[in-house]
């Protein structure tokens, strides 16, 4: 399980063969002639005096101890081991015993960078400047690859981190899905009083057509009725030649 850095203080830079960020150096010096000499590792080497540039930090890059900080941790770090004199503190394969060599430059990467094009921005970059030829010589042998650092930090648990936020986005779900079925409840009611109104309407319209029905049976009735009383008061008169007059 990863492990994030948090207040993290670096008192010490190694030279390393491989450093835990999986970064290789590069050697550099007055003359920059480059020698490929591997797949992991630039060399620029020269006869005279030469310097090793690296990173020491790149932000969220989980290293090879699980291990990960970001950018604004790696930034505090890079300036408080300035502050604090640290330049000189340089050792072998974390030996805690100062070699030849001191940071003569640092610096936090940003878009472009000459040295490092392809590194994040908020990598924290170093040039070591080596003074003996003893560690020249590693460096162009590859026994110097890379370079550690050493120093204390918080280390909190990724999971924790996640669960923060995964505790917040089910918030915000829940939230949504409230809203959600609110929604739904209101369209269903709104169909479901559309229906009724449509019911009664139709209703209404039955009701008043019986109403009409029942009105025309009376008209009906009391016609037949007004017909039959006149039809008994008619006197009919007979002519023996022409029949009924």
């Amino acid at each position: 399980m990863a492990t994030k850095l948090e207040n993290l203080e670096v008192s010490m830079i190694s030279l390393v063969k491989s450093g835990a960020n999986k970064k290789s150096i590069i050697y550099k010096s007055a003359k920059d002639v480059e020698l490929n000499l591997s797949k992991d590792i630039k060399i620029l080497k020269s006869d005279e005096e030469g310097v090793v540039y690296g990173i020491v930090y790149s932000p969220n890059e989980i290293d090879s101890q699980g291990d990960f900080a970001d950018a604004n941790t790696i930034k505090t770090a890079a300036y408080k081991f300035m502050k604090s004199g640290f330049a000189k503190n340089v050792d072998l394969e974390h030996s805690f015993n100062n070699v030849d060599a001191y940071v003569c430059q640092s610096w936090l990467i940003k878009s472009g960078d000459p040295m490092f094009p392809d590194e994040k921005e908020g990598s924290w970059a170093v040039a070591i400047k080596l003074e003996s030829d003893e560690l020249k010589d590693a460096v162009r042998k590859g026994e110097i690859s890379g370079i550690s650092m050493a120093g204390v930090a918080n280390k909190i648990q990724a999971q924790e981190t996640n669960k923060s936020e995964n505790s917040l986005t089910n918030l915000i779900k829940g939230i949504e899905n409230i809203f959600k079925q609110k929604r739904e409840e209101k369209v269903e009611q709104d169909v479901l009083k559309a229906i009724q109104s449509g019911l009664d309407s139709y209703k209404q319209s039955i009701d008043e057509l019986s109403l009409r029905i029942e009105s025309l049976e009376k008209r009906v009735e009391f016609s037949e009725e007004a017909l039959s009383k006149s039809a008994q008061k008619i006197d009919i008169k007979t002519d023996e030649n022409q029949g009924v007059l």
